[in-house]
């Protein structure tokens, strides 16, 4: 059996949005056929998940701190959009009037 791709691995991030510390040495990995669900009430993070993920927000600098996608700790966006789909809230909130959230789907764009 070969060895599955770790698709994600996020090692001891800690991550501020302004004043707040959301994630404090935070770690977390899954691998290809995996099924995941990121779940909580507001306020606990989620979004911040995908945006660290997006490369819009980022991990207080550490030596020990990394985020490997596809195994790579610097991607190019145009690479891993063709692996991995994700719908921004802040993106369709910016269209809203002038893109359908089908349209930004299709887009590739997010």
């Amino acid at each position: 059996m070969l060895p599955m791709e770790l698709i994600l691995d996020i090692h001891r991030a800690t991550v501020y949005r302004g004043d707040t510390c959301v994630f404090a040495d935070f770690s977390l990995s899954f691998q290809e056929g995996e099924h995941v669900a990121i779940l909580g009430p507001n306020g606990t993070g989620k979004s911040t998940f995908l945006k660290l993920l997006a490369g819009e927000v980022h991990p207080l600098p550490n030596d020990e701190t990394f985020i490997r996608l596809f195994g790579e700790e610097r991607w190019n966006v145009w690479d891993v959009r063709k692996r991995l789909g994700m719908v921004s809230h802040d993106l369709q909130h910016q269209y809203m009037d002038q893109i359908t959230g089908l349209k930004v789907v299709l887009s590739g764009f997010y």
